[in-house]
């Protein structure tokens, strides 16, 4: 891949590469033949240190229909954090329950400079936390939000969109599905 060529309405943008592809080219480039380790069983963490005793709460900064994701800081290395609380998990059956922890072990194996970085996640009082890196910026809801109908310059819209589309890319060459892709999404990290 050594051109990036793309095309929006009448004007075509060739043989520049955006920051985002140029930093996953760096990537591929410099990958060696290490395995990378993951958590065994990301879900349930064995150790008692994993638990929401390490962070303290800012603020929610988001509700779905499986939880909530709450903005925190680690206790240990005052960085921010967010944690997805997925209630109930105690009451779900044991399939639904696997599922989940699937889920997290998924989460857990990406590595991609586009996608949110998980760190860690637990079981606890019913809950299931998962902990990911904090997205400052915030997603391209966010984003478009802030813009109060000024439109994005051509550049910018085809930057995100790379990153968005090597993102993908890096899930599907893993045969993994994401299956809720929209604006409010934060693992698009822009």
């Amino acid at each position: 891949m050594s051109t990036a060529s793309a095309s929006l309405g009448a004007k075509t943008v060739s043989d520049q590469h955006s920051p985002a592809l140029q930093h996953y080219q760096q990537q591929e480039q410099q990958k060696t033949s290490t395995a990378t380790s993951y958590p065994s069983d990301p879900a349930c963490g064995a150790s008692q240190s994993n638990n929401m005793d390490k962070y303290e709460k800012v603020k929610k900064i988001g509700e779905g229909s499986f939880g909530k994701a709450i903005l925190v800081k680690s206790k240990d290395d005052g960085h921010q954090y967010v944690i997805k609380e997925i209630g109930g998990i105690s009451g779900m059956s044991s399939k639904q329950r696997q599922e989940s922890r699937k889920e997290v072990a998924v989460l857990a194996s990406m590595s991609h400079p586009n996608i949110v970085q998980y760190k860690e996640s637990f079981e606890e009082g019913g809950c299931l936390y998962i902990v990911m890196d904090y997205c400052e910026g915030g997603d391209l809801s966010k984003k478009i939000k802030s813009q109060k109908g000024v439109l994005f310059s051509e550049e910018q819209i085809l930057d995100w969109f790379v990153q968005i589309c090597l993102a993908l890319k890096h899930v599907h060459d893993r045969k993994i599905l994401h299956r809720d892709i929209k604006s409010q999404t934060p693992q698009q990290r822009l």
